[in-house]
């Protein structure tokens, strides 16, 4: 489902700059700490971020929203902060979704997708999600940072409830774990 693919396919400036930040906070490390989501450095993009605690119960974990932007939640026609992910998704469209959630927890890599959509008017957008592992003990992912970019070729759509007009594509048309850019190393002249 997920192959590798270089960073270089992330078509958002937005998302390629959160995947600097993260690598930048990653440290050599399987993912940055929770802790180091910071809302005033990330400010620019906090209106189409979700960030999700992933909350291991039972068979399958769940993903509980902690913060949900204010575009997404345009689009979405709803704030869910506090409720869970499979709560807020048809059950048809949670089976692939949450595939790919789950997948970040096996993979620990950041994960990034493109699904095309149409709004409330038939005007085709398309989703790009990126999505950015987070860890508290520096094994176990336990918090997945997700920033959508919803771009439109024709250059105006309905972004209000967006994400129930866009129901009828599932699948996408990219699936891919990134892998980072390798770290520069300074030179001295």
């Amino acid at each position: 489902m997920f192959q590798p693919k270089p960073h270089t396919i992330v078509h958002s400036i937005a998302q390629r700059a959160l995947l600097k930040w993260w690598q930048d906070q990653r440290a050599g490390r399987v993912a940055p700490r929770r802790s180091e989501i910071d809302p005033h450095r990330l400010a620019r993009h906090w209106n189409d971020i979700a960030v999700y605690e992933v909350v291991r119960q039972g068979r399958r974990p769940r993903y509980r929203f902690r913060c949900h932007g204010q575009g997404i939640s345009l689009a979405d026609g709803a704030d869910y902060c506090g409720r869970y992910l499979d709560q807020a998704l048809p059950p048809a469209m949670w089976a692939r979704i949450g595939a790919a959630y789950d997948a970040i927890l096996e993979l620990k890599c950041p994960l990034y997708t493109v699904r095309p959509a149409l709004d409330a008017k038939g005007t085709q957008v398309r989703f790009e999600r990126l999505m950015l592992p987070f860890s508290s003990d520096g094994e176990q992912i336990g918090d997945v940072l997700t920033h959508i970019e919803m771009f439109c070729p024709a250059g105006r759509y309905e972004r209000q409830r967006l994400f129930e007009a866009s129901l009828v594509y599932r699948d996408y048309t990219v699936e891919a774990a990134l892998v980072p850019a390798p770290a520069r190393v300074a030179v001295r002249a």
